[in-house]
């Protein structure tokens, strides 16, 4: 069938996926919706795995299935969907990237929900998978408010209009309205892209209904370069879009300076103990969140989880505070 008879386009943006693009393909390969409706690109940014190798696999032994492939030679993820959100000629856009499994019925889902309601945009529910104690514990901290903040596709129960969701399924008219993803920016360009749609045509739709499944990572260490680069990169999109700032974004930083100065206070005058109070209150919180996360589940996670929240929150305060020195001297543009 003729790309332009797609009702929907799986926009897949992806760079050394060899782990999970099977487990994503699959997904999409087993949806409710008829396979005749929607078709799946693939922008791979030069994968240098054998990432394309599996996707060619799966191609020969799922005929059925639309298969489109796509190079993306800047290798980010924000031109990688734009590839593929200019190639589409479907009605709906679909975002989603390489480490993600949708239920069967999520196409169907989505669909219904843009029919029931007249927004620009929708998206469900995002759990976070594990494959091991590090990685389930990485999940079960951003399945938690003190993990996600409002975020609501990490732990909402109830429909509701939103500012943001995650692997949105977009109209095409509204994208090509708006503009493309922002590929200066590295990381939160979808949090961007979402803003302005939600300036030009209003708020978008979660559904709990709509289900999906994100692959957490592994260690802590990308768990920080992940969160330092969008503290960073969220000063960039203030820039950019001045009224945009929410007292939810201060947050991090300011509880990061106050627990910061407090402990420097402290050892430069270890006799009063008053300045250790901040950073003790801030331990027992994310104990009893981490407890609340891990009831009923391995002991040895409790540690792991608390250890999450901790590098969630001052990965992104610092990168917040790195983000204003990229301003101050121009960084950001290099």
């Amino acid at each position: 069938m003729d790309k332009k008879e797609k009702l929907i386009s799986i926009v897949l943006a992806l760079r050394n996926e060899e782990k999970y693009i099977e487990k994503c393909l699959k997904s999409c390969f087993d949806q409710t919706l008829d396979k005749s409706l929607f078709e799946i690109i693939i922008v791979d940014g030069l994968s240098d795995d054998n990432t394309l190798g599996e996707v060619n696999k799966f191609r020969e032994t799922h005929p059925g299935l639309s298969i489109i492939i796509l190079e993306n030679k800047k290798r980010l993820q924000a031109s990688g969907w734009n590839i593929g959100f200019k190639y589409s000629r479907a009605e709906y856009l679909l975002m989603l990237g390489g480490h993600t499994v949708i239920e069967p019925d999520f196409l169907e889902m989505n669909i219904r929900m843009h029919r029931k309601h007249d927004v620009p945009c929708t998206g469900g529910l995002v759990a976070a998978l594990g494959e091991d104690d590090k990685s389930q514990a990485i999940g079960l901290a951003f399945n938690n408010t003190l993990g996600a903040g409002n975020a609501k596709y990490w732990y909402g129960r109830r429909e509701a209009l939103v500012e943001t969701v995650a692997f949105g399924m977009y109209k095409r008219r509204v994208i090509e309205e708006v503009g493309y993803l922002n590929e200066k920016i590295v990381r939160g360009q979808d949090w961007e892209l979402n803003y302005r749609i939600v300036q030009r045509f209003g708020l978008l739709l979660f559904s709990p209904l709509i289900k999906s499944y994100y692959f957490a990572r592994s260690d802590y260490s990308k768990l920080w370069k992940r969160q330092y680069e969008a503290g960073a990169w969220k000063l960039y999109i203030i820039k950019e879009h001045p009224q945009s700032i929410m007292l939810r974004h201060l947050i991090p930083p300011a509880l990061v300076a106050f627990i910061l100065t407090s402990l420097t206070v402290f050892i430069t005058n270890p006799v009063n103990v008053f300045w250790l109070v901040p950073s003790i209150i801030y331990l027992l919180i994310i104990f009893f969140y981490a407890q609340r996360s891990t009831w009923k589940k391995k002991s040895v996670l409790l540690l792991k989880v608390a250890k999450a929240f901790v590098i969630i929150h001052f990965g992104y305060g610092l990168g917040f505070f790195a983000g204003i020195y990229r301003l101050l001297f121009n960084k950001h543009e290099s």
